[in-house]
């Protein structure tokens, strides 16, 4: 091979790398976005929870006072 054609195809090389290196961090933001959005939402279920569940601990409490 000739030394043009050695310097044409690293170039290509380069190329293609910066390809797949835009491509993966385009994958990484995408699927980090998509796990930020999956924890919010399950930050939420579980607020939610938290909340229903002390809202029933004090309606038992409320419930036992008035009883006694």
């Amino acid at each position: 091979l000739s030394m043009e054609k050695v310097q044409a195809m690293a170039e290509q090389v380069e190329i293609k790398a910066k390809v797949v290196q835009t491509e993966v961090k385009a994958l990484v933001l995408r699927h980090k976005k998509a796990l930020e959005e999956r924890e919010c939402e399950l930050l939420w279920k579980v607020s939610c929870w938290l909340l229903s569940e002390k809202a029933k601990h004090y309606w038992c409490i409320c419930k036992k006072k008035k009883m006694l």
